[in-house]
């Protein structure tokens, strides 16, 4: 299969990338041309792409010929939360071209967050996909705007409503700090490289 990865120069995009290739899928690679691509250079079956997302003609070029594509670039809290202009520049036109640039039978997985559902630790669960949306941030906002271009789109895709995901070797506790940072109670589901599930509330 042909996948391309946007973001693949972060953590979960870099294991995403390692993980297909290893699996003989051919895998174009995309991220900024500022990010640093150690994680993905020098791979089989890889190809890096040096691509803005904002530039529409260098994502088409990255898109041509896949099967699949699984978007991860994303600018995300704190950095989002520093100016809402800047966020739905990256997080949704960056989508739309994206999307603009798909050929009809190229399939879209879109990571979205669990946080489009805004504050929702004082409700029944579970919270389900027919939650209405509401944005509590910039982030949230821009991630609601970028949900509805896909699902305007002619392409087939899937939004999955993701929570907190980190590797093994991360030991931070993420939902402790998210509850101390936004004073958020929600339950989060840790998922780690080695497939534990760690519930906190």
């Amino acid at each position: 299969m042909r996948v391309m990865v946007t973001g693949c120069a972060g953590r979960n995009g870099a294991h995403i990338v390692r993980t297909l290739a290893e699996m003989g899928h051919l895998v174009n690679a995309l991220d900024h041309p500022t990010a640093s691509f150690e994680r993905v250079d020098n791979q089989n079956n890889v190809n890096v792409f040096k691509a803005d997302l904002l530039k529409p003609e260098d994502v088409k070029e990255a898109c041509r010929g896949m099967d699949v594509v699984l978007h991860l670039a994303e600018i995300r809290p704190p950095s989002s939360e520093a100016s809402l202009e800047r966020t739905m520049v990256i997080n949704t036109t960056g989508t739309r071209n994206l999307v603009e640039a798909l050929e009809s039978s190229t399939a879209l997985i879109f990571p979205s967050s669990v946080a489009v559902y805004g504050r929702t630790q004082g409700e029944e669960p579970p919270i389900t996909v027919d939650h209405p949306c509401e944005a509590m941030d910039n982030y949230s906002r821009s991630k609601i705007a970028a949900e509805a271009v896909i699902r305007e789109s002619f392409v087939p895709y899937a939004i999955l409503s993701n929570c907190c995901i980190c590797s093994r070797t991360l030991r931070i506790p993420i939902a402790e700090t998210i509850k101390r940072r936004y004073n958020i109670g929600f339950p989060s589901a840790i998922v780690r490289a080695d497939n534990e599930v760690d519930k906190r509330r």
